[in-house]
């Protein structure tokens, strides 16, 4: 059997996800029916396994008053310092290193001399 690898990223929100519904306690069964989902299709993509769709990361938001930025936060290094939920982030926060490096600034001209070589 071939083994599943879970996206990083899918990791994360589904992770976020988790654990809004567990503050909020909220069953899978609960936010399945919220978000007119399967339990198992929710199982699938908090566990990482599969991704969110757009639509229905926007109904999880609404169902558990948050934004739906809320399931992204902590993929960066910049972390937000205000957040609309405080108790939130911090009862689903972990210490888990950030998955992505700010991009490095260039200057003006360093994007001149980089145009001007292509």
């Amino acid at each position: 059997m071939a083994e599943t690898r879970r996206n990083p990223i899918d990791a994360h929100v589904g992770d976020r996800v988790s654990r809004a519904r567990a503050f909020r306690d909220l069953s899978l069964g609960d936010l399945a029916a919220k978000t007119e989902m399967t339990v198992s299709a929710l199982q699938l993509r908090e566990a990482g396994l599969t991704r969110f769709s757009a639509k229905e990361l926007l109904r999880i938001a609404q169902c558990l008053n948050v934004e739906v930025s809320f399931f992204f936060e902590g993929l960066t290094r910049k972390r937000q310092s205000q957040s609309e939920h405080p108790q939130l982030n911090a009862a689903v926060s972990n210490a888990e290193p950030p998955l992505f490096a700010p991009l490095p600034r260039f200057g003006v001209g360093a994007r001149r001399s980089v145009v001007a070589r292509v």
